[in-house]
C-alpha cells in the first residue's frame, strides 16, 4: 500500500473512532425505577404501559435502565436521569435522601403520581405537597366527567417548550411547600378537589390548583406531575408526545460530564 492511500486509511479509521466517541459521549443513562409496585413499565406492551416513553428515549440515542430495587446513591450515580412513575409503595427515608443527593449533584428527576397519599412522605422531604383526593375541572374536560382534563395554564419552563396544553387524566393537586419550588402548572379557575367523593364541586374546595411542581436542588431539578397516565401509550400523542419529547431531552441536560465537578 502506497503512503497516500495509507494516509487516506488513517484519516477515515481516525474520522470513524472520532464519530463513535461523539455518540458514545453524547448519549446519556436514564433510569426508570420499577421497585416500588408500578403497575405500568416501560417494557411491557399496552395501551396503559410506557413502553412509548420508552421509544422515545431510546430513539432519541440515550439507554434506558429499569431498576428493580431500592434506590441508592451508587445506582443513581451511573445515571444521568430518573423516572419515577406510578409508585404503589413507599420511598424509604434512605432512598429519599438518596434521591435528593442525585439532584443535588446535577441529576433530574421526573416523578408521576399514581396514588397521591402514598407518595406524600416522598413528596415532603422534597419539597412538595398532594391532596387527599383527585381534582375534576368541568372547564377543560377531555371527557364529559372532568376527571380527565385539559392543562392549559402553563408557567414558561423548558418542559412547556413548543406546546400551549397537554392533558391529564385522574390527577391529584400539588403544591410547592420549600422555598425552592415553584408551581409551573394549573387548572382552570373552577376546578375541585373531590374531598367529599361526589364528582361534584359543592362542599368541596373550588379554585385553582398546582398540578406540576418544579424543586431546585443543588446544582440539579426535579419536576412532579399529579399524574402518571400522561405518557401512558393510548395518551402518548399531540401535546403530551411533545411533553414527553421535551421531558427526555430536559432529563439528559443538566448532569456534568462523569469525573467533572462544578465550581460553587
Amino acid at each position: 500500500m502506497d503512503s497516500v492511500m495509507l494516509t487516506k486509511l488513517m484519516r477515515l479509521l481516525t474520522f470513524t473512532l472520532c464519530a463513535h466517541l461523539s455518540l458514545s459521549a453524547a448519549a446519556a443513562t436514564i433510569l426508570v425505577d420499577e421497585g416500588h409496585g408500578q403497575r405500568f413499565s416501560v417494557t411491557r406492551e399496552g395501551e396503559l404501559q410506557l413502553s412509548g416513553l420508552a421509544a422515545l428515549i431510546e430513539g432519541a440515542g440515550h439507554r434506558l435502565q429499569t431498576h428493580h430495587r431500592q434506590l441508592n446513591e451508587a445506582d443513581l450515580a451511573t445515571a444521568d436521569g430518573l423516572i419515577i412513575s406510578g409508585a404503589f409503595s413507599a420511598y424509604s427515608d434512605q432512598e429519599i435522601r438518596a434521591i435528593r443527593q442525585f439532584a443535588h449533584g446535577g441529576g433530574r428527576v421526573a416523578i408521576l403520581i399514581h396514588v397521591g397519599p402514598l407518595n406524600g412522605p416522598l413528596l415532603a422531604g422534597l419539597g412538595v405537597l398532594v391532596s387527599n383526593s383527585v381534582l375534576f375541572d368541568m372547564d377543560n374536560s377531555v371527557g364529559q366527567n372532568g376527571l380527565d382534563f385539559s392543562v392549559r395554564s402553563l408557567s414558561d419552563h423548558p418542559l412547556f417548550e413548543g406546546i400551549d396544553s397537554f392533558n391529564l387524566y385522574g390527577a391529584w393537586a400539588l403544591n410547592a411547600s420549600a422555598v425552592t419550588a415553584t408551581n409551573i402548572a394549573f387548572t382552570g379557575e373552577q376546578a375541585w378537589i373531590d374531598l367529599e367523593g361526589r364528582r361534584a364541586p359543592e362542599h368541596n374546595p373550588v379554585g385553582v390548583w398546582p398540578v406540576a411542581v418544579s424543586v431546585s436542588m443543588g446544582l440539579g431539578e426535579i419536576v412532579v406531575f399529579g399524574d402518571d397516565a400522561i405518557f401512558q401509550n393510548r395518551f402518548l400523542k399531540e401535546n403530551n408526545r411533545r411533553l414527553a419529547d421535551n421531558l427526555v431531552n430536559w432529563l439528559v441536560g443538566g448532569r456534568l460530564p462523569r469525573g467533572q465537578t462544578a465550581s460553587l
